[in-house]
Parts: structure tokens; C-alpha cells; sequence
């Protein structure tokens, strides 16, 4: 076994040879953007585009890296260091290393963000998990893959698989022998394969590129339909390697009524994940989990979340709840109402948030039902529906997000990224409370 890194053995993740379980946070819309935590309709893609339309595609990019840089520092370690968790999944979109206008050339613009990270990991005791969370073509159809056409493309294309596969490559000679990262999490929630022979050789050729560089670090495998469905699975020859499912709590219960009746629901909804290790002698990671945070319902949303960790906990299943920060959404930190991307995004989130985008979707399939076409089926609605909402993405940002960034001057909003320094931020002291009560021993 590797010294001083996280490493497989069968069913556990040992670091050193002593058994660990695997406490932290996703960092969620930082090198990945998604709407519904930052507050503005559209892709990665998108938002970045309006913003070099609007200010010069210099300023965009001066803008991005101070978001970048300011969303996590030194004090957000200092804070993490202090809640006691071990890790952190760090979410991350292609772009930052491959422009899709020069295929095959790889920048280093991504590798500088990360490695400023992995620095201040290591000097602070918290392992770091890469997870490709955006690849092109999309694999899956929502709006977290920066996917602008609704459409899960990337199982269709073998260019576009090449692609991740030389950029998971590029990151493993570039990271191998170093133990601030605990693994490779693959792609993030794949969703609509439409072939089991696609995934598979896809999977193979991945383990195959990264073990040519990199023997140590921990290869993270997600299944199909959002990283649920692990089905589609060959076995894994690798014994450095371990399966991440992502579970919330609220989609299995769709309530917010802590009781027996919901810790019995939870407990049947991991039961697949359970068998799964017994059938293949790996270890389990729950790469998402959490909720949204509303000041209305913290305490039930707090006690559901306990709920759910707690299962964890008693199966030895390792955690990463979604997300360290955001806008208000569903995450650790926010901005304070004082900092200026509160008033910046209020006007958005009065005429759109995710959950009028998906009602949107499905009222506009019932009125093309009643006007055009005979009922849709289930599973025909259910993949359309992405399609719509990346039309209304098109005209939420045409009709809403441009308006609004013409009105604010280059030389204010330069400075808004600021709002999201630890030192301008708001924490859920209930979910610091539930977390700390798993990581630090009494």
C-alpha cells in the first residue's frame, strides 16, 4: 500500500493501512457553474457568453478568475480544517483545459486553479477529489453537465469520449505522486447511455490512460441515471478502484417530515448501493448528497439531512454533502445580504428559479399534447423536457441576464465576485453543527 494516500482494500478506504471514512463537502459552482446555486438562468457556457458580450471577452475572463479565486481561500480552510472533514469534491469543467475551437491542445489554466488548491489542502489535512462534472457533448442532458442542448451527446460520439480520455490522461501525468488528492472521480452523473458496450470501453479506456501515469490515486466509477444505475458495469480488473452514487434525501422522500417512516425509506433507497459492494468487494462513496436550505425549514431540512448521514454512517459509506458554497441555495455558505450579488441576482430569481424552469417544461408537453401530437409517454416527456428548458435557457438569458448586465457598469461589477469571500459570507450554523458532530470525535 502507497504511503500517505488514500487507497482501495476490498470494501474499505485505508490511508497508511488503518481503515477511513471519507467526510466532507462537494465544491460545487466554482470551476463548474450551475444556475440554480448562482442565481442566473443558463449553462457555464452561456452565462460566460453573455458576459463577453457585454463586457469584452478580457473583462469576462478578469471576472471569472476573481470568482475563482475568491470563492475558495485560505480562510475557507481554516474554517473547513476546523469542521473536521477529510475531503473535498472539487467539481470541474472541461473548458478550464480544452478549448473546443483547438481540439487536441490542452492549457493550463485549469491545473493553475487546482494546484492553488491542492497547496492549501495539503497544508490543512484535507484530501482533494477531482470530478469531471461538464465533458462535451454532455453526459447527461441538465444544465450542471454545461449541456445547452439537452441532449445526453458524449455516449454518441467517439471524438468526444477520446477527448475526456486524453484529458484524464493530461491530469494524471500531471498529479501522479501526489497525495493531497485521494482520486479521480470519472464523470460526473452520466444519465441515458444508450450502450453498455459504449460504457464500458469508454470506463476501460480511462483506467487504462490513468494507470499508465498514475498507479496510486483511487479511480471513483458513477453509474447511469445520475450515477444510480451501476448495472451497465463489466467487472473492474482494478483494485484501486470504487464505486460513488449520489442519493438526496429530499427526492426519495419529497417531505420534509423526519420520522421513522422516512429513516425506513432512506435506508431501503441505499440497500442497491449495499448489495453492490457485496457483489463487487468495493467501497462505497455517496459523492452527493444534502438539501436546499431555506431559514423557513432549516431545522426539519437539518433533521432529514441527519437522517440520511446517519445510514451512512452506521453501513461505513463515505459522504460528501452538496455543497461547501453558493448563492443561497443548498450550500454550507452564502453571501451576506450586504455584498452586492444578493441585489444583483433578486431580479432573476423573481421570474425564474429550477423549479418554474421544470413546471415551464412540462406545462408547454401538455399544451403540445392537446394541440399537436397524442399523449407523450413517461419516458419521452421525461427526456424532452431537457430540451425545452434549453430553449428557455436561450431566452432567459437574451430577455433577462443581458438586460441586467447592461445596466450595471464594467467598473462595479468587477468587483462582485467579492461577495463570495468567507469574509462576506453567512453560514448555516445548524448544517456546521450536524457535519462537526460526525467528524470530530467527543
Amino acid at each position: 500500500m502507497k504511503t500517505n494516500f488514500i487507497q482501495v482494500s476490498g470494501k474499505d478506504f485505508t490511508l497508511n493501512n488503518k481503515k477511513i471514512i471519507l467526510r466532507g463537502f462537494g465544491v460545487g459552482t466554482w470551476m463548474n457553474i450551475e444556475h440554480f446555486m448562482i442565481g442566473i438562468p443558463g449553462t457555464e457556457g452561456m452565462i460566460r457568453r453573455l458576459f463577453a458580450e457585454v463586457y469584452g471577452r478580457e473583462n469576462e475572463q478578469i471576472f471569472f478568475d476573481l470568482f475563482l479565486s475568491s470563492f475558495l481561500t485560505e480562510d475557507d480552510f481554516r474554517l473547513l480544517q476546523k469542521l473536521g472533514i477529510n475531503v473535498l469534491r472539487l467539481a470541474i469543467n472541461y473548458h478550464h483545459f480544452i478549448n473546443d475551437l483547438k481540439p487536441g491542445e490542452f492549457n493550463n489554466h485549469g491545473f493553475i486553479q487546482i494546484d492553488r488548491v491542492l497547496d492549501l489542502c495539503k497544508k490543512y489535512g484535507i484530501f482533494a477529489i477531482l470530478d469531471i462534472h461538464a465533458v462535451p457533448g454532455g453526459q447527461n442532458p441538465d444544465w450542471h453537465a454545461d449541456n445547452e442542448l439537452g441532449v445526453s451527446l458524449f455516449w454518441d460520439h467517439v471524438c468526444f469520449q477520446e477527448t475526456i480520455v486524453q484529458l484524464w490522461s493530461t491530469i494524471a501525468e500531471h498529479y501522479t505522486g501526489n497525495p493531497a488528492i485521494a482520486g479521480y472521480d470519472i464523470i460526473n452523473e452520466p444519465c441515458f447511455v444508450p450502450d453498455k458496450v459504449i460504457f464500458n470501453k469508454f470506463y476501460t479506456d480511462i483506467i487504462n490512460t490513468i494507470r499508465a501515469h498514475d498507479k496510486d490515486h483511487i479511480i471513483f466509477l458513477e453509474g447511469d441515471d445520475w450515477s444510480k444505475d451501476f448495472s451497465l458495469f463489466d467487472p473492474i480488473d482494478d483494485p484501486n478502484t470504487a464505486f460513488t452514487f449520489h442519493l438526496y434525501p429530499d427526492h426519495i422522500l419529497q417531505s420534509l417530515n423526519p420520522g421513522k417512516w422516512a429513516k425506513d425509506a432512506l435506508q431501503k433507497s441505499i440497500d442497491p448501493f449495499l448489495e453492490l459492494r457485496e457483489k463487487t468487494n468495493k467501497p462505497l462513496w455517496c459523492g452527493e448528497t444534502g438539501n436546499r436550505l431555506t431559514k423557513k425549514h432549516i431545522e426539519k431540512q437539518t433533521a432529514v439531512l441527519k437522517q440520511m448521514l446517519d445510514i451512512y454512517e452506521e453501513h461505513e459509506i463515505s459522504w460528501t454533502v452538496w455543497s461547501y458554497k453558493d448563492a443561497g441555495t443548498m450550500s454550507l455558505l452564502y453571501p451576506k445580504e450586504q455584498t452586492p450579488w444578493p441585489g444583483f441576482i433578486s431580479g432573476f430569481r423573481k421570474e425564474w428559479d429550477l423549479d418554474k424552469e421544470i413546471s415551464m417544461a412540462e406545462t408547454t408537453l401538455t399544451e403540445l399534447e392537446k394541440q399537436y401530437f397524442q399523449k407523450i409517454n413517461k419516458e419521452l416527456r421525461h427526456r424532452l423536457q431537457f430540451r425545452l428548458r434549453g430553449i428557455f435557457h436561450n431566452i432567459y438569458c437574451e430577455q433577462l441576464v443581458k438586460p441586467k448586465l447592461k445596466e450595471i457598469p464594467w467598473n462595479e461589477m468587477k468587483y462582485y465576485p467579492l461577495s463570495f469571500l468567507h469574509k462576506n459570507c453567512h453560514m448555516w450554523e445548524e448544517i456546521a453543527q450536524l457535519i462537526t458532530s460526525y467528524t470530530i470525535k467527543k
